[in-house]
């Protein structure tokens, strides 16, 4: 508290401080933009980030940092990476933050249907992972990537491109912004109540996968990064 007839040095003070609060925020992410269209999560991928896997509809009950965000979702369910790629221009770019340096992210889990379909391999799913994420960083969102869940459905061969899929998101930090490995938190063949079908998540399955997303947005790892664009 100041004494009265030292109001030019309160106002001083004051300004340092409201400055000091200001600076604090833009450090960790976090300062407050109400416009849904400065501060908002997209979130593109397949069933998991439809109605069906709906785990991002927990984040806003269990975080302090990523409940102040608005979310829009394009998964759907049956999306390959090829089919995200096409789509990107006419659904998560229109939704691209309009102001440079604010806190929006580009959520992309993908590359479930493509393990699921005969062929594709490794490296192709990966491109285009790199191809999506770079899309959403020439648009100024930051990145969240995402390694691939490991289901109880798929055959060894399949599990053996999922690995390599994963090991190739791991290899190269610098082309996002931040990591969930939800594969390395999380079995559906170990925790079989998270799983609905052996393949998608249940509710209690959203629910943990969107604990790790907490876990690893709440150390904000990308605050000392110098990979962020």
């Amino acid at each position: 508290s100041f004494e009265a007839g030292n109001e030019a040095e309160a106002e001083k003070a004051n300004q340092f401080i409201n400055a000091a609060t200001i600076t604090e925020s833009r450090l960790h992410g976090a300062l407050k933009i109400d416009s849904f269209s400065e501060r908002r999560i997209v979130v593109e991928g397949d069933s998991y980030s439809d109605a069906i896997g709906d785990w991002y509809s927990y984040l806003r009950d269990s975080s302090s940092y990523l409940g102040k965000f608005s979310f829009k979702s394009y998964g759907t369910a049956g999306n390959t990476t090829t089919n995200m790629i096409s789509q990107y221009a006419t659904q998560a770019h229109l939704d691209a933050p309009t102001v440079l340096g604010n806190d929006s992210w580009f959520m992309l889990y993908a590359g479930v249907n493509d393990i699921g379909t005969t062929g594709v391999a490794a490296t192709t799913i990966y491109a285009n992972l790199k191809s999506l994420w770079a899309s959403a960083r020439a648009d100024h969102f930051k990145v969240a990537a995402f390694t691939i869940l490991k289901t109880n459905i798929w055959t060894a061969p399949q599990l053996a491109t999922m690995d390599s899929v994963n090991n190739l998101i791991k290899s190269d930090a610098s082309v996002y912004d931040i990591l969930i490995d939800w594969n390395a938190a999380i079995d559906f063949s170990i925790n079989t109540s998270y799983t609905s079908d052996g393949l998608h998540p249940s509710a209690s399955g959203a629910r943990a996968m969107a604990n790790i997303v907490n876990q690893t947005f709440d150390a904000r790892p990308w605050i000392l990064s110098k990979s962020s664009k």
